[in-house]
């Protein structure tokens, strides 16, 4: 279930949703926000009565350098379908990658861009984001 107030983030959510295979009652969180101190995250709430998956979006529209938002979006669903799947595990200080223990590693340094979790997300987003952009084209 994807819960975002901006029809086209939530439809191109429930796509990638779909083709990453994440089940349909998995919830997830949609919120979009100006100026963030990065382009989008994901957190898993596995604490609550409900647990969800929280992804927020940075938009700026003034910055025209910026990555297409709903790109981004691609990216941290990637990572929805790795926790989902038992594939990423966050412990705060570390995380586990397919059962491998990996210290924490800070955003945008050469350690975060070579983890695992983030190839296969930055790999994917390409692919996910022309797949949906071609599906509007029909």
């Amino acid at each position: 279930m994807i819960i975002c107030a901006n029809e086209e983030y939530k439809g191109a959510a429930e796509f990638y949703a779909e083709k990453l295979g994440i089940p349909e009652d998995t919830i997830i969180a949609i919120g979009i926000y100006p100026q963030m101190p990065v382009a989008g995250y994901c957190e898993f709430h596995e604490e609550e009565a409900v647990p969800y998956f929280l992804i927020g979006i940075e938009e700026n529209p003034e910055d025209e350098g910026a990555e297409d938002p709903i790109s981004v979006l691609a990216h941290e669903t990637v990572h929805v379908k790795q926790y989902v799947n038992g594939e990423l595990i966050d412990y705060g200080q570390h995380c586990s990658w397919k059962g491998v223990d990996y210290r924490e590693v800070e955003a945008d340094t050469e350690d975060y861009y070579f983890s695992p979790w983030e190839v296969e997300a930055f790999g994917m987003q390409v692919g996910l984001y022309r797949l949906y952009c071609r599906s509007m084209e029909t």
